[in-house]
């Protein structure tokens, strides 16, 4: 009986070892998610004006941009994702190219081209779990109207 329960005990210990302290997956926990205060954009617009923002409940406000137009974004993110990798998922057309990677000191850069049609372009940012998203809108000059409102520097 005793040798029974010293052979539990030792399978035990082996399984914690091998697995790591993160869980039996070996992968590191998630991150934790950022609060409103902790994850800022700047964007600079093509004639080199900017707007700043912070994300409120995991999305940015609407930025008006141009049709066609490419901006630099600048992101701010919070201390645990410093030295994490990410990646950028464009999710209604355009183009989006950044290093996937966060600097020490918590910034990252991407570069982004809205589409020629008017209306919705977002771009998702994951990181650990994390999905903050990029929201830019391109202004229908045909129905001023539908368009809603933007920051414009």
């Amino acid at each position: 009986m005793k040798f029974a329960l010293r052979l539990t005990g030792l399978v035990f210990i082996a399984s914690v070892n091998s697995f790591g302290t993160h869980g039996l997956s070996g992968q590191s926990p998630p991150l934790p998610t950022p609060s409103d205060n902790s994850l800022s954009a700047t964007v600079t617009f093509s004639d080199g004006t900017s707007v700043k923002t912070r994300i409120k409940s995991g999305r940015f406000p609407l930025i008006g941009v141009g049709a066609g137009e490419l901006v630099g974004i600048e992101l701010r993110l919070p201390p645990q994702w410093a030295a994490q990798q990410f990646v950028v998922q464009v999710l209604d057309g355009g183009l989006a190219s950044s290093t996937g990677m966060v600097a020490t000191d918590g910034k990252t850069s991407l570069q982004f081209q809205a589409g020629n049609r008017p209306g919705l372009y977002r771009v998702l940012i994951n990181a650990g779990g994390m999905t903050p998203t990029l929201q830019f809108w391109v202004p229908d000059p045909s129905n001023p109207s539908a368009n809603p409102p933007t920051l414009k520097p």
